[in-house]
């Protein structure tokens, strides 16, 4: 494994994203993404027949690399920041997410680089319930005990889902 790093590193600008399998290893290498080394932002990533997503990314604006592996927490805020619905994690989901079921992307970030992971979930009331709006979302970073609050409409109503973070701005693998 470190002779596959190695050359990878020599076949890498310094400024890449490298995404690695989790080992003790790879997280050693640099800390963790924390809130305090990342921005958080969203974008949509669309709808289709039913479904919707938006993408929550992470840059890092340290001087030096952090790694993210896994699944944000996502909470879903009604009115007045309270709690609506709480995202499931899963690998992947009807939008996207990650195929397979090897070891999750970890992410290393150089400053100014990206990960993302992909929120969905139904935007269709199931039977007669209403479809509430969200007002923006709780995210925690994996392996963080902070919150950062991002504000936006969401409209999704049932089976909402996290998925795992990614290299790049996409939200998804696949």
């Amino acid at each position: 494994m470190a002779q596959l790093r190695a050359m990878a590193a020599s076949l890498l600008p310094a400024a890449a994203v490298l995404c690695i399998p989790v080992s003790a290893s790879a997280s050693s290498r640099a800390p963790s993404c924390s809130p305090a080394l990342a921005h958080l932002h969203h974008h949509s990533d669309g709808a289709g027949l039913g479904h919707a997503g938006w993408v929550i990314t992470v840059v890092n604006v340290s001087a030096s690399a952090c790694t993210i592996t896994g699944f944000p927490a996502v909470t879903l805020l009604a009115s007045h920041d309270v709690p609506a619905i709480v995202a499931t994690p899963t690998r992947a989901g009807y939008l996207g997410g990650v195929a397979g079921s090897g070891a999750l992307p970890s992410v290393v970030l150089a400053h100014g680089h990206t990960a993302s992971a992909l929120l969905e979930g139904l935007d269709a009331p199931l039977g007669n319930d209403a479809c509430p709006t969200s007002w923006g979302v709780k995210v925690r970073l994996p392996g963080s005990v902070t919150t950062v609050r991002l504000r936006f409409a969401v409209g999704l109503c049932a089976s909402v889902q996290i998925h795992p973070f990614v290299p790049g701005d996409k939200g998804s693998q696949s």
